[in-house]
């Protein structure tokens, strides 16, 4: 009896030790001229700091192989150092990929303006100015075990600039005029 719960208990554990669940970053496709970043991942949990320098969209991927379907919990804190204020930040996932946001997603600066299976839309009523750091919150289930792969990318919105501001101005001035002349005939 004895040897038949050691037996059990040897079988349960060589059950539980390989049917650990890992996931490896095998790359963060961050371009040098962008900025620089850092990030750890410990278990399924991703903390990840930037800071950007230049505008544009950065992506990254995450791999690996899985025993269960988990969900990747994923800190993002974003330094501006672009010298522009941002006004909102979208984050996409592939849309090959099985991954997919689970969960609501939330900002210390912006608030949330929409957020679908692939796509997650951050915007004012606040701003982040230059030199200000924006923290984000989210989550990513992969559903299947086995082998996986997801790429995120961002992308920081920007406030428009003055030029772009004043044509629409102009053009609505414009057609302002236009429709009230009209009327006077």
């Amino acid at each position: 009896m004895k040897k038949l719960g050691l037996f059990c208990l040897a079988i349960l554990l060589l059950a539980v030790c390989t049917g650990t669940s890992y996931a490896t970053i095998v790359e963060f496709d961050f371009p040098a001229s962008m900025g620089t970043y850092s990030y750890t991942l410990n278990d399924f949990s991703l903390d990840i700091t930037e800071n950007l320098w230049e505008i544009g969209s950065v992506g990254f991927t995450v791999s690996g192989d899985l025993e269960l379907d988990p969900i990747f919990y994923i800190t993002k804190a974003v330094e501006n150092t672009t010298g522009i204020e941002w006004i909102g930040y979208e984050l996409t996932l592939d849309l090959l990929g099985d991954a997919t946001f689970t969960g609501i997603a939330a900002s210390d600066v912006f608030t949330l303006g929409s957020q679908s299976s692939y796509e997650i839309v951050f915007e004012g009523p606040d701003s982040l100015p230059n030199g200000g750091t924006v923290t984000f919150d989210l989550d990513i289930l992969v559903p299947d075990s086995g082998p996986f792969s997801f790429t995120l990318t961002q992308t920081p919105i920007l406030i428009p600039e003055p030029t772009t501001i004043a044509l629409l101005s102009a053009g609505m001035l414009f057609l302002k005029r236009r429709s009230v002349s009209r009327e006077r005939r």
